[in-house]
């Protein structure tokens, strides 16, 4: 994702729309932490070298092949809104 992120910035855009992580929820070793501080990280980096950008971060869309993960998605939802 950050090799697309850089082009993108220097683009400095009006808005940009995060739609990233439910993908990552199938990683055995993903936990919500660590992919919530990701995604934070991402909009971090967007804020930091595109000021001026207004930056929305989706909520992980709940997945319908694997409801296992739910409990994860829901967790990490709950740490991005944080």
């Amino acid at each position: 994702m950050k090799d697309y992120l850089n082009p993108l910035i220097r683009r400095k855009p009006d808005e940009i729309i995060l739609h990233i992580g439910t993908n990552n929820l199938k990683d055995a070793a993903m936990e919500p932490q660590s992919l919530a501080e990701g995604i934070s990280s991402l909009a971090l980096q967007i804020n930091t070298n595109s000021p001026t950008t207004k930056i929305s971060v989706s909520s992980l869309i709940t997945r319908q092949d694997n409801s296992s993960l739910i409990n994860k998605l829901n967790e990490t939802n709950k740490r991005l809104k944080a």
